[in-house]
């Protein structure tokens, strides 16, 4: 009864027998095909003496070679690496999915201008995974890491918590997480930054801002014009001057005019009844100078127009009144002056 093969040729026999190509001279074997059993298990070979090539049937050019050092080139002639890969049109490595989707993967090389580009794409998430030294240390288990399909990209400890976030969408920024996942430092796109431990600085601070404010609740939680002198209330809080040479003077909100607060001490952000006060440096104050002018080096008090600093003239209500010295001169009316602040 007549056999039935699978395939156009085939060729069995016992004993590891062999197919071979013999050279011209029948001397040595060029390729060899051959079928070896050992231990019930059936390995392909397919041999070649020294440098093999796949060549295109219409061009005549080499697609596939491989050299005696064990150098593979595909497209390329003479590969200069273990594996090289050159072709045309910007073409590239795929790792393509089982079922022959579009690929996850994609090692590109693109030619532009003369200039060599290399690129490394991939279709969805992807992590790079540490690989451990040894089995008694442990320290590349985990994702190393992970980019999401979000954009995200994450920095992970060998143990697999994040250490680093990269969140470009918007509102995100860089995180910073200890070994217990909780936020340390945050780097928002704004340019705010938020840190959750000590800062410590080996050389100079610089602030380009003016002056060092700290928060405070405005009386009956309404919003107070910057500029603006403010006295302490009987509960602690601030509240617009109405008096001259008032000794609760505690200071001018600060932000009006060109300069902003460097510091902000006690901040609150859940607090929207409070406002910043200049404590020390520079600011700009509302003034009145009907009562007197103002010259430049002018102490300042509170005045009975409200919100508004005048000269100390009177030496026997100063003391623990003044609030400042004047940086600016005005003669009449009332202004935004800068003045630099000195409770006394």
């Amino acid at each position: 009864m007549p056999q039935t093969f699978s395939s156009l040729v085939e060729i069995t026999g016992a004993g590891n027998q062999t197919l071979e190509l013999k050279s011209e001279d029948a001397l040595a074997s060029d390729t060899k095909l051959m079928a070896v059993t050992s231990n019930n298990i059936t390995e392909s070979q397919l041999q070649f003496k020294s440098k093999f090539s796949l060549v295109a049937p219409l061009t005549g050019r080499a697609v596939l070679v491989a050299l005696e050092d064990g150098s593979i080139g595909i497209g390329a002639p003479l590969p200069g690496a273990n594996l090289a890969v050159t072709g045309e049109n910007n073409r590239g490595i795929d790792l393509l999915c089982t079922n022959g989707k579009p690929s996850h993967i994609r090692l590109l090389a693109v030619n532009s201008n003369n200039i060599l580009e290399g690129q490394l794409q991939f279709l969805g998430q992807f992590s790079l995974t540490g690989i451990p030294s040894s089995a008694s240390n442990p320290t590349g288990n985990g994702n190393a890491l992970t980019y999401r399909d979000s954009g995200v990209l994450v920095l992970s400890r060998p143990q697999g918590q994040q250490g680093i976030v990269l969140d470009p969408s918007q509102g995100g920024g860089i995180s910073l997480f200890d070994t217990t996942n909780k936020r340390t430092i945050y780097l928002q796109q704004d340019g705010n930054i938020q840190v959750g431990g000590n800062i410590q600085v080996d050389g100079d601070l610089i602030l380009s801002a003016a002056d060092c404010a700290e928060e405070f609740d405005i009386s009956e939680g309404g919003h107070v014009e910057p500029g603006t002198v403010m006295v302490l209330d009987k509960h602690g809080n601030l509240r617009e001057s109405l008096k001259a040479y008032d000794k609760k003077v505690a200071g001018v909100i600060s932000g009006a005019g060109k300069w902003r607060p460097g510091i902000v001490l006690d901040k609150k952000q859940a607090r929207h009844s409070r406002q910043p006060l200049a404590l020390v440096g520079k600011v700009y104050c509302k003034a009145d100078a009907d009562p007197s002018c103002i010259e430049i080096g002018d102490l300042l008090t509170t005045s009975d127009n409200p919100g508004h600093a005048m000269k100390a003239r009177d030496r026997k209500r100063v003391f623990g009144s003044v609030l400042g010295k004047a940086l600016c001169a005005l003669q009449t009316g009332q202004g935004l002056i800068p003045i630099l602040i000195a409770l006394q």
